[in-house]
């Protein structure tokens, strides 16, 4: 895992670099979910370990407090 930094913190990331910077900007460094600009992630809407992948189209930028709900299924 790895952190980008922007211009509000930081981004967790465990995908490439390249790839989280473009999903980044593409989405304004804002969670997905709620809009913070707060402790953002990388999640993958369909998991790696179902068969999901690290392309950019799988990817979306959320927040903590949102990964953790929807990594939870909440």
């Amino acid at each position: 895992m790895w952190i980008l930094k922007h211009e509000y913190g930081y981004v967790n990331a465990d995908v490439r670099q390249e790839q989280a910077r473009i999903k980044c900007e593409i989405n304004q460094f804002v969670c997905h979910r709620c809009g913070s600009t707060n402790e953002l992630e990388i999640h993958h809407m369909i998991p790696i370990g179902i068969g999901g992948t690290n392309d950019t189209g799988n990817l979306i930028i959320l927040c903590h407090k949102c990964h953790a709900e929807r990594s939870n299924n909440v």
